[in-house]
């Protein structure tokens, strides 16, 4: 994949160009809406009571399918999401990459909250779900479960503010390159200030809020009349302010990057300049732009998507199918949980070529090195 820095030449718009312009004006206009309606309907004010959710027991013989079928699909996105970390890893890692120093490391640290919730997903619900946690120790029971809420919650917080920092490093290396080597020499105290922040954020949580996972219900028990009811209620809207502007902030700096790409470009070159070859030029940057827009536009809808299912997709489902469909819409909030911390990766491996080369290149070569020991061991023993 080009950057545009280095593979836009001087070229004049078609008549075509400029009606991709107009139809790719009107998507971001109407996705730009759509997250502007997303926000205003998360950030009304959520009740925080502690309500009877023992609507059913997953772990019960009565739902052995929902059990199973939980389990299956749980462990599905878990292995799915990391394969697709551990391969971006390794691209990331290679010699043939061509990223910058920011772009690993702010990269590294999605990684590795991503891995974090897997292994939590792996250690505490799976087994929660087969019945594998009533034997232990309720000390040790209580300190688990305690381990359990606080990471998920600093991962969460982590995830959602480095996806921020990798929207500021594009905008700054693509639109102020010039701050390119100031952004890179801050970015190690950028990187340690974030992980204070967040962990900040869940001791604050922890403070105001108690905070319960049943893993019986699949379901998250929030309550914050912990020290105060206004103190409590503040915070936990402050919080939710916070989680739901990250996404849509970032969404914002993608179309800040797609817009001035264009007009730097417009301002650079003619109008009606008909030769083939830069036509092909400005296809292919159409195409980077384009799937820019879309990796952005794919990434913060997802966030957003697993924010309102977790906040309101239980009551509406009871609401309108009956206490029946809670044990599904708990069973797909889990699925939204572990499937965003594979979005990255997956968006990623399908708009950049590239990277899908570099893992094929490292699987042939596996795949020759194997061969070769395997034919080599064979000539000894003959």
């Amino acid at each position: 994949m080009k950057s545009p820095q280095t593979g836009i030449e001087t070229n004049s718009f078609s008549a075509a160009n400029l009606k991709i312009s107009g139809k790719n004006f009107a998507m971001g206009k109407m996705i730009a809406r759509s997250f502007c309606i997303i926000a205003l309907f998360l950030i009304l004010p959520l009740r925080c009571e502690e309500k009877n959710m023992s609507i059913f027991d997953i772990r019960n013989n009565s739902n052995t399918v929902s059990k199973y079928v939980a389990i299956v699909v749980f462990s599905f996105f878990i292995l799915y999401g990391i394969v697709g970390n551990l391969l971006l890893a390794t691209v990331i890692r290679c010699r043939e990459n061509h990223y910058s120093r920011a772009f690993i490391f702010i990269i590294s640290q999605l990684i590795i909250c991503n891995l974090t919730v897997f292994f939590l997903q792996l250690v505490y619900i799976v087994p929660g779900i087969l019945g594998f946690g009533s034997s232990l120790h309720e000390h040790v029971a209580f300190w688990s479960h305690h381990v359990f809420v606080n990471v998920e919650r600093l991962c969460f917080v982590a995830i959602l503010q480095f996806t921020f920092l990798l929207a500021v490093n594009r905008f700054v290396v693509l639109i102020l390159p010039k701050f390119d080597v100031w952004f890179e020499s801050k970015l190690l105290f950028m990187i340690g200030l974030l992980w204070l922040s967040a962990l900040a954020i869940t001791i604050s949580h922890t403070y105001f809020c108690t905070t319960r996972y049943h893993v019986s219900t699949l379901s998250w028990i929030i309550n914050c009349t912990k020290q105060s009811g206004e103190s409590g209620k503040f915070f936990i809207q402050i919080y939710t302010l916070w989680k739901t502007v990250l996404p849509v902030a970032m969404f914002i700096i993608y179309i800040v990057i797609f817009y001035s790409i264009r007009r730097k470009r417009y301002f650079s070159s003619g109008i009606f300049t008909l030769f083939a070859r830069q036509n092909a030029s400005a296809s292919k940057t159409n195409n980077y732009e384009r799937s820019m827009l879309i990796q952005a536009a794919l990434t913060c809808i997802s966030m957003e998507i697993e924010m309102i299912f977790f906040e309101f997709s239980s009551a509406f489902a009871v609401k309108i199918f009956g206490t029946e469909a809670y044990v599904l819409s708990r069973i797909t909030v889990n699925c939204l949980i572990i499937f965003n911390c594979s979005v990255l990766p997956t968006v990623y491996f399908i708009y950049n070529k590239r990277a899908r080369r570099i893992i094929k290149q490292h699987f042939l070569r596996l795949f020759l090195k194997d061969r070769f020991v395997t034919n080599t061991t064979t000539l000894q023993v003959n």
